[in-house]
């Protein structure tokens, strides 16, 4: 994950340290709550908006999943901090919730929760809003690939690489990963292993006149994907297949 401090030169915007310290200050207590009401969030697509009703009232119902752990001024609670910490952009008519927005920094404190999935599908939630730091395709999956996700898009990228290759069959793509090691051996499973991937901005696939599916490294986005994770061997490879 690329975290630079504020007087960083790099020419994408990205996350701070401060940033990360500023986040690690949530309350325990509100940890998990703020999980389940992010992952509802996102399941809308990152956007939840209704002026009938006070949207406080569908939070505690949500963060409380199957138990009652939190009340309804926890449930204020919670949406305050996502708002004050920038997880969510909130908006009041007449001083009753209407609407709430899933925001940037809801990536970065899913990822430090370890919740690499809900990361991953909030950048994509965040992809087509011109505003937001996921918008940028390049940077994307440097910022949104986290654990184990990292470790498939790594795993990916190098089953390439190492024979030399810049896009493969998806068929071949998961015969060469599968006899290497990774852990992903469903046909379907694979398939949605790389669209997921796809919508990160790592690679992207096309349907060539055979009727295949050819699946290509983006190769901007993955030199600075492999540079950020630390696998600058397999950058200088990218960067030769890449000449």
């Amino acid at each position: 994950m690329p975290i630079f401090e504020h007087d960083s030169d790099f020419p994408v915007t990205t996350w701070t340290k401060d940033d990360v310290v500023v986040l690690e200050a949530i309350n325990e207590y509100y940890a998990l709550g703020l999980v389940r009401f992010l992952g509802f969030l996102i399941s809308n697509e990152g956007l939840i908006a209704d002026s009938t009703l006070d949207l406080i009232l569908v939070v505690q119902s949500v963060v409380n999943d199957m138990d009652e752990k939190y009340s309804f001024d926890d449930a204020e609670r919670i949406v305050t901090l996502a708002s004050e910490f920038c997880l969510v952009d909130c908006v009041y008519e007449n001083q009753v919730l209407a609407m709430i927005e899933l925001q940037d920094n809801a990536v970065l404190f899913l990822a430090m929760q370890g919740q690499d999935h809900y990361a991953l599908e909030a950048a994509v939630c965040l992809a087509q809003d011109e505003k937001s730091l996921m918008f940028n395709d390049s940077i994307r999956p440097s910022l949104s690939l986290f654990g184990d996700w990292e470790e498939i898009g790594a795993f990916v990228l190098e089953s390439l690489l190492t024979r030399r290759l810049l896009s493969d069959s998806i068929g071949s793509l998961m015969d060469h990963t599968s006899s290497a090691g990774l852990w992903i051996t469903s046909e379907v499973e694979f398939v949605d292993v790389i669209r997921k991937l796809c919508a990160a901005g790592l690679l992207s696939v096309d349907i060539v006149d055979t009727g295949r599916a050819m699946v290509s490294v983006q190769e901007k986005a993955a030199g600075l994907f492999l540079l950020f994770s630390g696998r600058t061997e397999l950058a200088k490879e990218l960067a030769d297949l890449s000449i």
